[in-house]
């Protein structure tokens, strides 16, 4: 019994737990491997594209549910730490969190129009948007 089971059973972990391991973020792995990796992201003083965005303004994105879809239009105004920022537009500002993949090789000061695309993340009963993809705007 011994001889045919652990055959069986490492044939069954080679062969069947790889694929079950795989990577399903096909997204990043595109950009990586087509456009040399990511780099960009903020200097200045102190995407994705899921359906259902909701193109809105910070006043609007401030009051919505959490996990709601937001695109906004408007500028970084500062970076707090490694990942988050303030974005304002004319309605007012909100906290973002763009990891450094999510730039997608853009290069911004405060001077730079954005737009944002992310899910409202709302803790401690205040929105912020946890951004999927920065573009310019326009573009």
């Amino acid at each position: 019994m011994k001889k045919i089971f652990f055959p069986l059973m490492f044939a069954a972990v080679t062969f069947i737990a790889p694929p079950a391991m795989a990577d399903d973020d096909d997204d990043d792995d595109y950009y990586y491997q087509n456009r040399g990796g990511f780099s960009g992201g903020f200097s200045g003083n102190g995407g994705f594209s899921g359906g259902g965005n909701q193109v809105s303004t910070v006043r609007e994105a401030l009051r919505m549910r959490d996990d709601q879809y937001v695109t906004l239009t408007g500028y970084i105004v500062r970076q707090i730490d490694d990942d988050d920022y303030i974005f304002q537009d004319s309605t007012g500002s909100i906290r973002v969190e763009i990891d450094d993949d999510d730039w997608r090789g853009i290069r911004a000061n405060p001077q730079t129009k954005l737009t944002i695309t992310g899910e409202i993340d709302r803790d401690d009963g205040r929105n912020t948007v946890d951004v999927d993809y920065v573009r310019l705007a326009g573009n």
